[in-house]
């Protein structure tokens, strides 16, 4: 029995002006940070188009998020559990668990079980 699907994607991020990079992740400085994000999702939860999520959204996410002007760039760690949380709401229902690395940072968000 199939009992989770999951995709995969990793690339770079590319931070656009930053206000404040005090407490940034990687070196103060650095504008290009790596990211992989792993989503596993119930096999019987996928979206109308068949998917646990589009992966261009991953990119996508991560562009909306930091491509533009910040205000405060925070650290490795706060980046990479609001991804793992926030694309975890992206995908909806069907989401089991989110792993997001960023920077070498690693949240994991797992569905709670009532």
């Amino acid at each position: 029995m199939l009992s989770k699907l999951a995709i995969s994607k990793s690339g770079f991020i590319f931070v656009g002006a930053v206000r404040d990079d005090r407490n940034q992740c990687m070196n103060q400085g650095d504008r290009e940070l790596n990211y992989r994000v792993e989503i596993q999702c119930s096999p019987d939860k996928l979206n109308s188009q068949g998917f646990i999520l589009d992966r261009h959204e991953i990119p996508a996410y991560f562009e909306r998020k930091w491509g533009g002007k910040v205000d405060v760039l925070p650290s490795c760690e706060e980046m990479a559990r609001l991804a793992a949380e926030e694309l975890a709401k992206l995908t909806g229902e069907g989401a089991v668990r989110v792993l997001a690395d960023v920077g070498g940072a690693l949240a994991v968000w797992e569905k709670e079980v009532n």
